[in-house]
């Protein structure tokens, strides 16, 4: 009469798996109230087969079957699409036999999807706050994203975050080649400011000590260049030099 997919029990949460068994259906009703502890739900639909356990329409969800059940799963009802609920309610009455079970290894297609898919989501949460020491985790899990079936990669939830963390790792990459960058190109410049600091008070025999600095500062990067603090020095040096020998 019918085959649909449905969200049992929450097999994460203690006490609210569906319990397996062979049971009768206790009765039939419609428009129900479902209440528990921390919750009170109508349903259009109520069949319970084993004390507080039954089938029912579930409007709030989305979508059905799969692993869901895994992760957020019922208190321990089965929860069905509105239309299967009806169709259910329809062609069974009290008494009817109720089966519960699970067939290892007989899962769908979409609850492999979704674990797969669920894998990925933990690896995107375990790379944590990005570093220079998060290249690996970031590599792995962008690795096993890339290697999912497109359906399994739309259960990823939080592939904004691997995006997101391939960008920052990116940036302190870059942060890092631009500090070590500067480090090199300010160690090059120090040496030339020793030598404009050596030319001291400018004579007729600072030739040599203005030259060698000139010429280290030419051989300097733009980058470096631009670190040598008392260039100023060098250049009011080479015009007093020059004052010096025309005179």
């Amino acid at each position: 009469v019918l085959e649909t997919d449905f969200v049992s029990g929450n097999m994460s949460k203690a006490g609210c798996m569906t319990p397996p068994g062979v049971f009768g259906l206790t009765y039939k009703t419609k428009n129900a109230v479902l209440r528990g502890a921390d919750y009170e739900t109508p349903v259009n639909y109520w069949m319970p087969f084993n004390g507080n356990v039954g089938m029912h329409d579930a409007s709030w969800r989305s979508t059905f079957g799969g692993n869901i059940y895994k992760r957020n799963g019922s208190h321990g009802c089965v929860n069905l699409p509105y239309a299967a609920a009806k169709t259910i309610f329809e062609n069974i009455a009290a008494g009817y036999p109720v089966l519960v079970y699970e067939l290892p290894g007989t899962e769908s297609p979409k609850a492999i999807a979704m674990d797969q898919g669920a894998s990925v989501v933990d690896a995107i949460n375990g790379i944590g706050e990005v570093s220079l020491g998060s290249e690996g985790a970031i590599t792995n899990a962008r690795n096993a994203y890339n290697g999912l079936s497109e359906e399994a990669k739309s259960y990823v939830s939080n592939y904004s975050t691997l995006e997101a963390a391939e960008a920052a790792y990116a940036g302190l990459v870059s942060q890092e080649a631009e500090n070590q960058a500067n480090n090199e190109a300010q160690g090059q410049a120090n040496g030339v400011i020793d030598l404009i600091g050596q030319i001291g008070k400018v004579t007729t025999g600072s030739g040599d000590a203005i030259k060698r600095a000139r010429d280290a500062y030419n051989a300097l990067s733009d980058r470096a260049k631009a670190m040598v603090s008392n260039y100023d020095t060098l250049t009011a040096a080479e015009e007093e030099f020059k004052s010096l020998s025309e005179s």
